[in-house]
């Protein structure tokens, strides 16, 4: 019988198991509990549980530590990452000759960005032709013609400024249009009808050539006046019959000299 309480004993020390070693001992006695031949002690029991309770209690305290810092990485990791991705692109360095990198002259997501800021405000800014034509009568604002020379040379809204968008930069833009916060009013071939250049001597519409609606000039001209930091831009809307419009148009004296240049007189 006391080998079978003391192996008993034994498997609850083993195990940490204070609270059954002390049952054991209050209900046999320490004379007949014992643990490898000695009598078990309440005193001693007291001491075991302690020890048992602070070792515990460190390897809680450890795991909390360790989980804390855990968490606290996680989150410097998780506000770094957000930072990044909510800055500006960053500037690239131009790119040396020879080098293989892809992308680095065009930013295409900042293009995409500049498309869709002119998508939102694009709706607001559409002008009829009687709407245009009062407009441009306005001080201060500014007619801009993006077509090549010559198809301005040939017909133009009067008044209009003409830089080819193919000339489109900083520099050339300051020139023109100093003031970033001026009116600037756009229209392109695609505003002209057809039926009015087939009418005109030499039948215009031969030599200004109109573009597919998703290819017209006044979009990339609006995008891109945007990202030179130009957006207060109105867009004519309507397709006009410069005969019978309400924007009165012209050509310049050099109409003539590029007219023959186009068509040789005849012998």
């Amino acid at each position: 019988m006391a080998d079978e309480i003391n192996n008993a004993v034994k498997n609850a020390a083993v195990a940490g198991d204070v609270a059954m070693v002390k049952a054991f001992v209050r209900s046999h006695g320490p004379e007949v509990v014992r643990l490898d031949g000695d009598p078990v002690e309440l005193t001693a029991l007291h001491e075991m549980q302690w020890m048992t309770t602070a070792l515990l209690s460190k390897d809680l305290l450890m795991f909390r530590m360790q989980l804390l810092t855990t968490v606290l990485v996680v989150f410097v990791l998780a506000q770094t990452v957000q930072a990044q991705v909510g800055k500006e692109p960053l500037n690239v360095t131009p790119v040396e000759l020879n080098t293989k990198y892809r992308g680095g002259a065009c930013n295409f997501d900042q293009f995409t960005q500049a498309v869709l800021d002119v998508q939102k405000r694009r709706k607001e800014r559409l002008l009829t032709a009687e709407e245009f034509a009062k407009l441009a009568a306005t001080p201060g604002t500014v007619v801009l013609d993006a077509r090549s020379e010559r198809s301005f040379e040939l017909l133009h809204a009067k008044g209009s400024i003409n830089l080819p968008y193919t000339d489109f930069g900083i520099r050339n833009l300051e020139k023109i249009i100093p003031d970033e916060s001026s009116k600037i009013l756009i229209y392109c071939r695609n505003n002209i009808s057809n039926e009015s250049l087939e009418r005109a001597e030499l039948s215009l519409s031969r030599y200004i050539v109109a573009k597919q609606p998703a290819a017209g000039l006044n979009l990339p001209v609006a995008v891109t006046l945007l990202i030179y930091g130009y957006k207060n831009v109105w867009e004519l809307d309507e397709i006009v019959d410069p005969a019978s419009s309400p924007i009165e148009f012209e050509w310049t004296p050099k109409y003539r000299e590029i007219a023959d240049s186009i068509v040789p007189k005849a012998k």
